[in-house]
This record gives structure tokens, C-alpha cells and sequence, in this order.
């Protein structure tokens, strides 16, 4: 019986343990998406920035 209640012991950590890895690789997962999300929209802003600056220039360049 003692041995029976070890192993199950140690079967409860290992599954334990085994959840946590996978909780921290689901959340690295989920933080390189947002990050990977977060850099695109950032690259889209400063297009978007560039694009207003060029047409910004040109209307002052047609003015004179």
C-alpha cells in the first residue's frame, strides 16, 4: 500500500509539473503573438506617418 500511494504521489507531481510546462509554453505562446502583433501595428503606424510626411511635402512643393 505504501508503495501504491508513493507512486501515486509522484504521478500527481509529474502531471503537476507537466500542466505548469504547458501553462508557461501557452503563455510564451500568447506573449510572442501579442508581441508579433504589436510590431506589425507599430510598422503600419510609421508607414502611415511616412506616407502623411511625403504627401505633406509634395503639397508644399505644388504650392511654390
Amino acid at each position: 500500500m505504501n508503495l501504491l500511494a508513493t507512486l501515486e504521489s509522484e504521478t500527481k507531481e509529474e502531471l503537476t509539473e507537466s500542466r505548469r510546462r504547458g501553462s508557461r509554453h501557452l503563455e510564451v505562446e500568447v506573449n510572442e503573438t501579442k508581441r508579433a502583433a504589436w510590431e506589425e501595428e507599430k510598422e503600419e503606424k510609421e508607414k502611415e506617418e511616412e506616407e502623411e510626411e511625403e504627401e505633406k511635402e509634395e503639397e508644399v512643393c505644388m504650392s511654390d
